[in-house]
């Protein structure tokens, strides 16, 4: 597919690898990757549930370093933006999505995962979003989401304390739903996206509508407020 997604497909589910080079960043080459994914993945009717997977060890340490240390802030604007919508693409998808989370989930890449249905990790994976511990407030669309799929109890701790998790705390705090041995997260994962593939269309279009839509309008909101700012 590119060199920066690697796609494979399991009968009615359909596997997307991110393969970026060292700490698998989320680069405008990769999101561009995504969108060309998701745009088959959408209008497919051979598959009915998309896994997210990494690389081992790393699912993603984040947004490309380069851009986001770099004195283009719009550029960093844009970037995040366009995370945001690939985020909000699939968490408001009308297709279940599974993140096999084959080792750290840092910042963006937790992001990616808490935009999935299911959220399938290494046990040793460690898992967070340090923006705060990094001197940048999480974006709007990154909190509503936060605010979403994590445990009330933990929400604090992981957004405002860029609180780090690991093994079992992942599953505490909301970061993921099952844990598993490192080399079991997308053999399992899979499993998961079969089981999802075989969900009713309708009636899982029709929950996701009725359960997700607010949410999902609020981040669509943010992000086009963030991306006004860059001029995209």
């Amino acid at each position: 597919m590119s060199e920066f997604v690697d796609v494979t497909e399991h009968g009615r589910v359909l596997e997307v690898r991110i393969d970026s080079g060292k700490g698998n960043p989320i680069s405008f080459e990769v999101l561009a990757a995504f969108d060309e994914v998701l745009d088959t993945f959408e209008k497919s009717e051979s598959h009915g549930s998309l896994v997210i997977s990494g690389q081992p060890g790393i699912f993603s340490g984040g947004f490309d370093l380069a851009v986001m240390r770099g004195e283009n802030i719009d550029e960093v604007i844009r970037l995040v933006g366009l995370g945001g919508r690939l985020v909000h693409r699939i968490f408001s998808g009308h297709k279940p999505s599974v993140a096999a989370v084959t080792g750290h989930a840092v910042a963006a890449g937790a992001l990616l995962a808490l935009g999935t249905d299911s959220r399938i990790g290494a046990s040793d994976a460690r898992m967070g979003l340090p923006e705060v511990a990094l001197g940048m407030v999480l974006p709007d669309w990154a909190q509503i989401l936060a605010e979403a799929r994590l445990n009330p109890s933990h929400l604090q701790q992981a957004t405002a304390t860029s609180r780090m998790y690991e093994g079992a705390d992942n599953v505490a705090a909301g970061f993921l739903d099952e844990i598993v041995p490192a080399d079991q997260v997308v053999e399992r994962a899979l499993m998961e996206g079969e089981r999802l593939a075989d969900l009713s269309p309708r009636a899982y279009i029709g929950h996701m509508e009725r359960h997700r839509r607010p949410l999902s309008d609020a981040m669509a909101k943010a992000i086009d407020v963030e991306m006004a700012a860059a001029g995209s």
